[in-house]
């Protein structure tokens, strides 16, 4: 009975092929792990922050083991039919020549950790891009069975006739039936303050505006007037509200119009102070105008009982 046994250019084709893969697993072990992603924000705990480093380690041994095994490797021998090789091919019964033959006792550790260096690449891409969702623990489990089997098919993964690639059509099926199950839909933001939800500033400061400007009920409208504001007539609150609107106009304005007590200020030049209407009589004659005259040696304007000139400093 011939058996056949991969030969030294099958190899080659089975790494060029691999390397062609990672493409295809950094993106679907990426899609993976941002799945399902919860909005709600989460502090990284100690485990998550350290398990994506244990796991590159893991893939830099698999990688310094892969290039011990290609410089181990006899690449100047023709591959012979191993014992276990033969046992291989006599139980799974191919009819034909194969598409790959079956891998020697050499040939097997090489592939196993170039499947090996596979895997874990796409375990790494997925712990560094991983995101928690909030799914429930049988749904959980599911995605769990999918990952292992998914794993186990990369591990494994073997093809010698054109049978097998229905197999694997099958079990890429299950994957993606059992990733369906434990599939969940993204929560929506709640615009809710009560339930600790964050609402943006622009959505509250219209509403703020509007309370803010909206006037108190039972306010008093003289509150905010001078308290040296004096009236020949003062309105009571209780006439107020019994008032007629105009009325009642007409009289705050009044009341408002009415200026503070002015401040004297001690100044050089006099200030001339309106005269107010509403103001009492003894008040308006303390501003009037003081006796002046004018200084016979700078001409300049001086109060009538002053000895010395303010400006000139000469005796009058």
């Amino acid at each position: 009975m011939e058996y056949h046994v991969l030969s030294n250019y099958d190899i080659g084709q089975i790494l060029v092929y691999g390397g062609f893969s990672l493409a295809i697993i950094w993106a679907l072990f990426g899609f993976f792990a941002a799945r399902d992603a919860s909005n709600n924000l989460q502090t990284k705990s100690l485990w998550r922050k350290v398990i994506p480093w244990l796991v590159f380690c893991i893939l830099l041994s698999e990688i310094c083991l892969f290039i011990y095994r290609c410089v181990d490797y006899p690449w100047e021998i023709k591959p012979l039919p191993s014992p276990a090789s033969a046992f291989r091919e006599k139980n799974e019964m191919v009819t034909g020549y194969p598409i790959w033959g079956w891998a020697n006792d050499y040939q097997l550790p090489l592939l196993t950790t170039f499947a090996g260096v596979l895997l874990w690449f796409g375990w790494t891409i997925y712990a560094f891009n991983f995101k928690p969702s909030n799914t429930s623990w049988w749904k959980k489990v599911c995605k769990i069975i999918a990952y292992i089997i998914l794993s186990t098919t990369i591990l494994g993964f073997q093809l010698h006739q054109y049978g097998d690639v229905w197999g694997y059509a099958i079990i890429l099926v299950a994957v993606v039936i059992l990733l369906r199950i434990a599939h969940v839909k993204p929560e929506s933001k709640r615009v809710n303050t009560f339930e600790g939800a964050t609402v943006e500033s622009s959505q509250l400061a219209p509403v703020e505006i509007a309370e803010a400007s909206a006037p108190q009920k039972n306010e008093d409208p003289f509150r905010f007037m001078p308290k040296g504001a004096v009236s020949e007539e003062i309105i009571e609150p209780a006439s107020i509200e019994t008032s007629k609107p105009i009325k009642q106009e007409e009289e705050i304005h009044e009341v408002t119009s009415v200026p503070s007590e002015p401040i004297i200020e001690e100044v050089d030049v006099p200030v001339a102070v309106p005269v107010n209407e509403h103001l009492p009589q003894n008040e308006i004659t303390q501003f009037e105008e003081p006796d002046m005259m004018y200084c016979k040696h700078c001409g300049k304007r001086i109060e009538s009982d002053s000895t010395f000139c303010k400006y000139c400093g000469k005796r009058l």
